[in-house]
């Protein structure tokens, strides 16, 4: 984890608002080319960056989604990305930046459901909240993975435009999803879509070969939302943050996780 996370460091973020894509008239055809993840992608799936957000915690960063249970908004992260962060986190999305509180962190970011929830601005319109794939996922399902993954330069970031990589469900356990969509540093936290960019994961970590020092990009790990979407709901309905102390795994959850993925995770 703490590999990953010196990757991430930035020293600057200058988010610029995002060229309107869907008015290019290179982008007519029923597909376009992302080149920024280097990925071909559904013309459709370009709404995705609306729900994304980008969070700043301290020198490094991870991403994470917009969603409203109920009348709750908030932002689901992972915890990790927030591990020394404690207070508000700086934010910016697709229209501009704005200060977050830390509403919860699970405190174990090695087990099962490695969550953070943020509290999002009520000014966020409306459109820009994605909602919770509430049913079990499939083996083959094809899948979106989204965020801002770190390639060369970390401070020049030049405009709002979140990678966004197609793949497919590959394995599925008690309290993770396993998929081969292409996921690296800077995209903890970041969403998993279903092609109607409905919020299917959280994303983790993905592995590495400890004795080659390989990480492997195209196998990631996921909090699955329909897991937890129950105990969400009840803080939707409640607006009571004692809910979201459920999101610590019971030892059940917490067994079958530990045997299920694998020994060397890399943190995003």
């Amino acid at each position: 984890m703490a590999e990953f996370i010196e990757q991430s460091k930035l020293t600057s973020i200058n988010i610029e608002n995002e060229l309107d894509i869907y008015h290019d008239s290179k982008f007519n055809n029923r597909d376009a080319f992302d080149y920024k993840s280097l990925n071909y992608v559904r013309q459709d799936s370009l709404k995705f960056e609306n729900f994304i957000v980008l969070i700043q915690s301290g020198e490094s960063w991870g991403s994470g989604c917009f969603v409203k249970i109920k009348e709750v908004r908030m932002i689901i992260t992972c915890a990790h990305v927030l591990e020394n962060h404690n207070g508000n986190v700086h934010c910016t999305w697709k229209f501009g930046h704005f200060e977050s509180k830390i509403i919860f962190k699970n405190p174990y970011f090695d087990e099962a459901f490695d969550i953070a929830i943020l509290e999002a601005p009520q000014n966020i319109p409306e459109q820009n909240f994605t909602k919770c794939y509430t049913t079990p996922t499939k083996i083959g399902q094809k899948v979106y993975s989204s965020g801002f993954p770190h390639f060369t330069s970390l401070g020049k970031v030049h405009e709002f435009f979140p990678s966004i990589f197609e793949g497919r469900i590959t394995k599925i356990s008690k309290g993770v999803i396993f998929s081969d969509a292409s996921v690296q540093s800077g995209q903890s936290g970041g969403p998993m879509f279903n092609l109607d960019g409905h919020l299917i994961g959280i994303t983790i970590s993905n592995s590495r070969d400890e004795a080659y020092q390989l990480i492997y990009p195209n196998v990631n790990m996921s909090v699955p939302v329909f897991e937890i979407f129950p105990i969400l709901q009840q803080y939707g309905k409640s607006k009571d943050e004692k809910h979201l102390q459920n999101l610590v795994a019971n030892n059940e959850v917490k067994s079958i996780w530990a045997l299920e993925t694998p020994k060397i995770l890399c943190k995003l």
